[in-house]
């Protein structure tokens, strides 16, 4: 018994790999059971968990590195010279905030440098608290760069060896490479539930085929 036209026409074209899934289909006119809709509002779903995903990891990073209380010049970065803090007012940060998760301290603070040069400055991280209130604490510098008298790009801390610095910066590189995942994720599923499932294989299919077989070329790839 022949089947009926709309089966055979679907399956001819799932045999052709076409991406026409409106012929023959149950799933439907975008490809889904469920509909163009609701597959697109997942999408959007998944694209709103992969930036909270990627907020959350900020912020788990940025408690993580506030236990680290030298200065930000990095293993391989600029060289740090003594100093010698006193601190001034204190403002508690939190629960919440660029600090990360929990209650950290940032304090104005009046740095004396090895070679004289005074600096007041704000240090953040908890580095200094109202508990070094009265007494000089133990710092380093680590400045970028160096404009004629003035130094710039500089961060203050107190001493740490170069372990806990290699340490900090293996986390960087990790805290980077998951937060570029989430962002690449965000930025797929927003495209994946704007364009819908079709319109989303079109765009694959333009763009995501680096060669193809030109015709009347005697079957050669081209780019």
């Amino acid at each position: 018994m022949r089947q009926g036209n709309g089966t055979g026409a679907g399956r001819r074209a799932r045999a052709r790999g076409t991406l026409d899934p409106s012929v023959g289909d149950p799933a439907g006119p975008d490809g889904t059971a469920e509909g163009p809709v609701k597959d697109r509002v997942k999408m959007l779903l998944a694209a709103v968990v992969a930036a909270g995903t990627g907020f959350v990891l900020l912020l788990v990073f940025a408690t993580v590195f506030n236990l680290y209380k030298g200065t930000r010049s990095g293993y391989l970065g600029p060289e740090e010279h003594p100093a010698v803090a006193r601190v001034g007012a204190c403002e508690r940060l939190g629960p919440i905030s660029r600090d990360g998760i929990g209650y950290w301290w940032q304090c104005h603070a009046t740095v004396r440098v090895a070679d004289g040069r005074v600096i007041n400055t704000v240090v953040d991280r908890s580095i200094l608290t109202p508990a070094d209130a009265g007494r000089a604490v133990e710092f380093r510098e680590a400045c970028k760069g160096r404009d004629g008298k003035h130094v710039t790009g500089c961060s203050y801390g107190r001493p740490a060896g170069r372990g806990w610095k290699g340490a900090v910066a293996a986390l960087n590189f990790l805290e980077r490479i998951l937060v570029a995942v989430c962002a690449f994720g965000v930025v797929l599923f927003l495209v994946r539930g704007v364009l819908g499932r079709r319109g989303y294989a079109r765009l694959y299919d333009r763009f995501g085929r680096r060669r193809r077989v030109a015709p009347g070329l005697g079957g050669r790839l081209i780019r």
